[in-house]
C-alpha cells in the first residue's frame, strides 16, 4: 500500500466507508482535526462523524492516547470584603547583597492588595512574624490559603493562627493553580522590580532597595479584574479581632435594649420602644418586639446604629 500522502484523487474517491479504519491506522492514528483536514483535502466520502467515530472506536489510540475524565471544575471560594482571605506563597532563591534571599508574598484575594516582606529563610517562624505584623495592623481575616510547602504545614503555623482565631486552606497535591492568585503577583511584583531597577541602574542584588517603590506602583494602578485600584478597594471594612469582626460589648449578649420606633400613632408616643435582643452582628441585629413577633433590625446606615442603647 502506498504512502497515504501520495494518493490519487481518483483512488481516493473509490475508498469505501468501511476502508477509513485502515486510513486512520495508515496515518499513524492522527486526532480528529487532523484525520478531518486530510479526508476534506482529498474529498474523501467521508463526513465529520464518520472521523470522529472512527476513532472513538479505535483500540491503539485508546491505548496509547488515553483520555482521562476531568472532574467538573469547584467553584472557587471567592472572598466578601477586605482582608477576609490571605493568599500566602513564597518567592524563592534571589539574588540579594543581604542575607535575605527571599520574599513572601501576601495577597488579599478581595482587594487584591499586595504585601511582600523580604525573608532570610523559609521556616514557620518566619511566617509568623510576617503574618504577625499584618495581624497588629489590620486585626485577623478570617483564612489564610497556602500551597503545601513545609513551612505552611508546620503545626507550628497552624497552632499559631488557631489561636488568633484564623481558619486555614491548601492547595490540594499536585494542583498548584490553586494558589494561582498569589503566584501571579509574585510575577508581578518582581516584575515591578526589575523595571524599578533597570530604570534606576542598579544590579538585580539591590532588589530591596525599590521593593517599597514596587508595591506602591501594583497597589496604586487599576486592576482590570475588580476595575479599580487594590488600595481603593481595601481601604474601607470592618475591623476584625481574634474573635471575629468588632461589635459593641452591649450587642454581644441577648437582653432588653431601646428600638426607635419609626411609625408612631401621635407625636406624643415615645421615640423608643423596648425589644429583647436575640443575636447580632455588625450588620443585623434580631430582635422580639413586644407583641412576640420576631424582626430583624438593619446597622446599614449610621442613624439605625445611634438609635439602639442599652436600657
Amino acid at each position: 500500500m502506498h504512502q497515504p500522502i501520495a494518493f490519487s484523487r481518483a483512488y481516493c474517491s473509490s475508498i469505501s466507508s468501511d476502508s477509513l479504519s485502515e486510513l486512520h491506522s495508515a496515518l499513524c492514528h492522527p486526532d480528529i482535526n487532523r484525520l478531518l483536514h486530510f479526508v476534506r483535502s482529498k474529498n474523501l466520502p467521508f463526513s465529520v462523524d464518520d472521523v470522529k467515530r472512527t476513532i472513538k472506536q479505535c483500540e491503539i489510540c485508546a491505548k496509547v492516547k488515553p483520555q482521562y475524565a476531568k472532574p467538573n471544575a469547584s467553584p472557587l471560594v471567592k472572598a466578601t470584603q477586605p482582608f477576609e482571605r490571605l493568599s500566602i506563597d513564597f518567592k524563592r532563591p534571589l539574588p540579594s547583597v543581604s542575607t535575605k534571599k527571599y520574599i513572601l508574598a501576601v495577597v488579599d484575594e478581595y482587594s487584591r492588595f499586595p504585601f511582600a516582606f523580604p525573608c532570610s529563610d523559609m521556616t514557620s517562624e518566619t511566617v509568623i512574624q510576617c503574618v504577625r505584623q499584618l495581624f497588629h495592623l489590620f486585626g485577623m481575616p478570617a483564612y489564610i490559603h497556602s500551597d503545601r510547602g513545609q513551612s505552611f504545614m508546620s503545626a507550628e503555623l497552624k497552632t499559631f493562627l488557631q489561636s488568633h482565631g484564623v481558619a486555614t486552606s491548601r492547595t490540594t497535591p499536585y494542583s498548584p493553580q490553586s494558589n494561582g492568585q498569589c503566584e501571579r503577583y509574585n510575577g508581578i511584583i518582581w516584575k515591578a522590580v526589575t523595571l524599578a531597577l533597570e530604570s534606576l541602574g542598579l544590579k538585580e542584588t539591590q532588589w530591596e532597595s525599590v521593593l517599597p517603590d514596587a508595591l506602591h506602583s501594583v497597589r496604586s494602578l487599576l486592576c482590570t479584574s475588580i476595575n479599580c485600584t487594590p488600595h481603593e478597594r481595601f481601604f474601607n471594612f470592618t475591623r476584625r479581632s481574634s474573635s471575629g469582626q468588632s461589635i459593641p460589648s452591649w450587642l454581644a449578649n441577648p437582653g432588653p435594649i431601646l428600638m426607635k420606633k419609626h411609625v408612631r400613632a401621635t407625636k406624643y408616643d415615645p421615640l423608643v420602644e423596648e425589644v429583647d435582643l436575640l443575636e447580632a452582628n455588625p450588620t443585623y441585629a434580631h430582635v422580639r418586639l413586644p407583641d412576640g413577633r420576631e424582626t430583624t433590625v438593619s446597622f446599614s446606615t449610621s442613624s439605625t446604629k445611634r438609635t439602639i442603647n442599652k436600657q
